[in-house]
């Protein structure tokens, strides 16, 4: 998949994903967990080079374009074979 077929996708969905609420929106994690997820993206990123791949944390993942689907929220996602220039990541 290329930045811009993503970006197609992206721009064709409805941001009723925006404003959809997910099951971890009514929890918050402790700052030990916090702290963890942060060195883990950060173990990840050095071990899974950016030029090829992506890790990001706490990231709302839809499986499907349904509009119904609650997302899938892994505090930690790796994307490999997944490369996004540097000025898209922030």
């Amino acid at each position: 998949m290329t930045i811009q077929s993503l970006n197609q996708q992206i721009a064709d969905l409805d941001y009723y994903y925006d404003s959809h609420p997910t099951r971890k929106d009514l929890m918050s994690i402790s700052v030990p967990h916090f702290k963890l997820v942060v060195e883990l993206v950060n173990s990840l990123s050095y071990y899974y080079p950016p030029q090829n791949n992506f890790v990001i944390g706490s990231l709302n993942i839809y499986q499907s374009p349904d509009l119904n689907e609650y997302p899938i929220e892994p505090d930690i996602a790796l994307f490999k074979g997944l490369y996004l220039p540097v000025e898209e990541q922030q």
